[in-house]
């Protein structure tokens, strides 16, 4: 089992730069936008902006900390994003956000088309976590939770290497990746 520490996480900007984003993990490690298979990260949003588009890939978007926010594509389309509702949209639509009430943190999970797929799924301890898939990741949200048997602060993730339990009193994503 790796850890992967919230503290070691470097911000960098958007594609667009309308926004700052700190990459979780990624595979291959060190990919480039170009070159990953898929990436995990957690994006602050201080505003309504647009989102950078990603031509070939599929999006999980997860408001993680913050009320939410009200998705519009191009086409007119809307979708709600309320805190822990996973939200998935192709990344090539032109998407603009439009928070409900002040900044949020969003958790993005980014799979190449034709290469992976991934699940995202809001879990609530206690809860047992079932592998079942090449990558199991889970990151501690607002609170401190134990996983597998080791102490994650919040935005701390782990990358389980079978089953476990999750423990505390707080809740996690968990993002299963074939």
């Amino acid at each position: 089992m790796v850890i992967l520490h919230a503290r070691d996480r470097m911000a960098t900007p958007w594609k667009n730069g309308a926004g700052i984003t700190r990459d979780v993990a990624c595979d291959p490690p060190g990919a480039t936008m170009a070159t990953f298979r898929w990436r995990i990260s957690l994006a602050e949003i201080q505003a309504n902006v647009p989102f950078s588009q990603f031509l070939g890939i599929e999006r999980t978007l997860t408001v993680v900390d913050g009320r939410g926010m009200t998705l519009t594509a191009t086409s007119g389309e809307t979708t709600e994003a309320p805190r822990d509702v996973p939200i998935s949209f192709p990344g090539e639509s032109a998407v603009v956000c439009q928070l409900y009430d002040g900044p949020v943190v969003a958790f993005n999970v980014m799979t190449r088309r034709g290469v992976a797929a991934a699940s995202v799924e809001i879990l609530a301890a206690p809860a047992r976590i079932r592998h079942g898939a090449r990558v199991v990741l889970v990151m501690a949200l607002r609170d401190a939770l134990v996983v597998a048997g080791r102490q994650l602060s919040p935005w701390d993730a782990i990358v389980l290497d079978g089953d476990a339990e999750l423990a505390g009193v707080g809740t996690a994503a968990v993002v299963r990746i074939e």
